[in-house]
């Protein structure tokens, strides 16, 4: 009979509650069924845990006597678990006892943990759409170049979408024929209620009225004049890089470089002045 009992107590797990009843925790159904896991505790988490919401405050004698952990075990495990805010400690004369938190505590976690989750599968989705795939580079020469260039970001864009432009111009390219946008392309990009942030020089910004839709930040002379003559333009999937000189432009297609020079974009808009 003794050996028998010793076989059960060493194929699963005992509780000792608090009645001196002894509770077997079969680890295999456990595992199945364990949503422990779920938040990251592992099978001694779960156990210290279950043992003081069904007996209430304990010590760490009496934690050790009811779970069947050693002390060096539990002096190891319980301040994670305190740190995570699932048990706590408090002072009783000159002891200390641990108390279990709400299982809510657990919920707040569990939810916690799905947000990430949910996060890194969609990182990790994009990042599977887009393995393989090579840019698609459009290069065009002319001043139908820049037309197309401008036509394709307002075109490509929903109603009431954004793009993302830095404009170097010189003043002699500010006055002549590149002054602005083609007349269509303005035209559609007012009728779709298009957003804009610019970055650009301190002559560009003064030669250009106040708009709805459009904020601009300019590069402080001091650095640079920024008259290069050379645009770039983020919009959707797409960045399309105009060489004024030349009267060239090329388009780079690809999710992952246009979101990487977004990133770029607005990280140096936070922090340049109107």
């Amino acid at each position: 009979m003794h050996r028998r009992l010793s076989s059960i107590l060493n194929a699963q797990r005992t509780v000792v509650g608090e009645n001196g009843f002894i509770t077997f925790l079969n680890p295999k159904y456990m595992k199945q069924n364990n949503v422990f896991e779920m938040l990251g505790m592992s099978a001694d988490d779960e156990t210290t845990y279950r043992t003081l919401v069904n007996n209430g405050p304990a010590t760490i004698t009496d934690l050790a006597r009811k779970t069947g952990l050693f002390r060096q075990e539990l002096y190891r495990l319980l301040p994670a678990l305190i740190k995570r805010g699932i048990i706590k400690e408090g002072p009783k004369g000159k002891r200390r006892i641990y108390v279990a938190e709400s299982p809510d505590v657990l919920l707040k976690i569990y939810r916690e943990n799905q947000k990430t989750v949910e996060y890194e599968l969609e990182q990790m989705k994009h990042w599977y759409q887009t393995q393989g795939q090579k840019p698609i580079v459009t290069y065009r020469e002319g001043k139908n170049a820049l037309k197309y260039a401008y036509h394709d970001t307002v075109t490509s864009l929903p109603k009431g979408g954004m793009y993302f432009r830095y404009s170097s111009r010189d003043e002699v390219h500010r006055d002549g024929h590149y002054k602005k946008f083609p007349s269509e392309e303005v035209m559609i990009r007012d009728e779709k209620q298009l957003q804009r942030l610019i970055i650009t020089n301190e002559k560009e910004k003064k030669s250009k009225r106040n708009l709805l839709g459009r904020d601009i930040r300019v590069v402080p002379k001091d650095f640079d004049l920024f008259e290069d003559n050379v645009a770039q333009i983020i919009y959707g999937d797409k960045v399309a890089i105009i060489d004024i000189n030349t009267d060239t432009a090329i388009t780079i297609e690809h999710p992952v470089i246009a979101r990487f020079q977004e990133k770029l974009f607005r990280l140096l808009f936070r922090y340049l002045k109107p």
